[in-house]
């Protein structure tokens, strides 16, 4: 916007500078008199204000600054190129404006999609996330019931030892009470 207000300044100078510096028509310097003035008749400037009289040249340092190269009192084919140039650049950048809103567009959609696709990423990694607490959970339980049924087992295990320690010492002691049965009774008869 400040580049078009810029441009439409420089042309809004040139016009004026063109419509203020125009050279008087020959047929008016060959209708002048000689004897009045013979040098202000010869003088390009006749007509212009002295303050535009070999001022200073207007320049585009930057996009929409006057061009150093137009001064206020050339003639009007230069102020006419000058303004012709300007207007190109305007339809240039105007041109350029457009197809960087364009890009803007594109690169804004672009950036939309990408973030949806991060947050149904970031959604699926939660769920990921939740699920594996459980697995780790369910894990965890598996462990303590392994871990339960091992002492579990080897209660059983120390309880079945013992039982079959209690027949052991019962079957010695059977044994023992049936072989000294007999050799009692083979002694004493």
């Amino acid at each position: 916007m400040k580049a078009l207000l810029s441009v439409t300044s420089v042309i809004l100078s040139a016009a004026l500078t063109v419509s203020c510096t125009m050279p008087p028509a020959q047929g008016a310097e060959a209708a002048a008199p000689s004897s009045a003035a013979p040098a202000q008749a010869a003088s390009p400037s006749q007509g212009v204000p002295p303050a535009w009289q070999g001022g200073p040249a207007l320049a585009v340092t930057a996009p929409g600054e006057p061009n150093p190269a137009i001064k206020m009192n050339a003639p009007a084919p230069a102020l006419t190129e000058a303004l012709n140039s300007a207007m190109d650049r305007l339809a240039e950048q105007s041109a350029e404006n457009a197809r960087l809103k364009d890009t803007v567009a594109g690169l804004q959609k672009q950036l939309a999609d990408r973030q949806a696709a991060a947050a149904d990423l970031q959604r699926q990694l939660d769920e990921c996330d939740v699920r594996i607490k459980e697995m780790e959970g369910a894990l965890e339980k598996w462990k303590q019931d392994v871990l339960g049924f091992r002492d579990e087992m080897r209660n059983y295990e120390e309880a079945q030892i013992q039982v079959l320690q209690e027949v052991v010492n019962l079957l010695k002691g059977f044994k023992k009470d049936k072989g000294g049965s007999p050799q009692e009774g083979g002694t004493a008869g």
